[in-house]
């Protein structure tokens, strides 16, 4: 008896435990504006692309991806905590921006083309998607109310074919010193908006994804 009830306590603190870590998982999704099922996938894919033991945060990386870190002094050869790692991160606002995300019919319709039309400019890279289970998510933040981001389908083939979707959106989403209107920096988003010329951020992409 005194085995059984061993035993019995052991399960029961496991299974508090379990219950402990998933209402902190579920919080944490919150806070995140995450559901908690995509954060554990965020989490999974993340072990897989930088296990935790790993003391070399290249080899997780793309060509692209290393170069641009390097750039930016943000390429550390002593790998940080999981959650201070860039690439984790990286996946969270990743996930994050898929919450949102149009389909193939959706995009169609939101661009009054046909869904043909669609998948041909997902092939050539005028749009970006992320195909999962066989079904495109194309991230909403290449889309205005009813059309595309001005200058789209001109900005997003200058990045490299490998380009993460969460890069392309801190990319448009950060305000740069070279396109100041009337002393204000613009991001490249606000200055597609505003009717700025793309070429000037198409020249943008190009100095940032340059090899040193």
């Amino acid at each position: 008896m005194g085995e059984l009830r061993k035993a019995a306590a052991e399960v029961a603190g496991e299974l508090s435990a379990a219950v402990a870590a998933g209402w902190r998982i579920s919080d944490i999704g919150r806070r995140l504006n995450l559901a908690s099922e995509d954060l554990l996938d965020a989490l999974e894919l993340v072990a897989a692309r930088t296990p935790a033991g790993s003391d070399n945060p290249e080899g997780s990386l793309t060509p692209s991806e290393e170069a641009v870190l390097r750039k930016a002094g943000s390429l550390q050869h002593a790998m940080p905590p999981l959650v201070s790692r860039a690439s984790f991160r990286t996946q969270l606002l990743f996930e994050q921006l898929l919450q949102g995300a149009l389909t193939v019919k959706a995009a169609a319709a939101r661009l009054h083309v046909s869904e043909s039309r669609i998948r041909q400019r997902l092939a050539a890279r005028s749009l970006i998607g992320v195909e999962r289970g066989g079904t495109w998510q194309l991230p909403a933040f290449q889309f205005t109310e009813d059309a595309d981001l001005p200058g789209l389908a001109e900005v997003l083939p200058a990045f490299p074919d490998d380009v993460h979707p969460a890069a392309v959106f801190l990319f448009l989403d950060a305000p740069s010193p070279d396109l100041d209107v009337e002393g204000q920096n613009l991001t490249p988003r606000e200055w597609l908006l505003t009717g700025g010329a793309a070429s000037r951020v198409v020249d943008l992409v190009a100095d940032g994804y340059a090899l040193p």
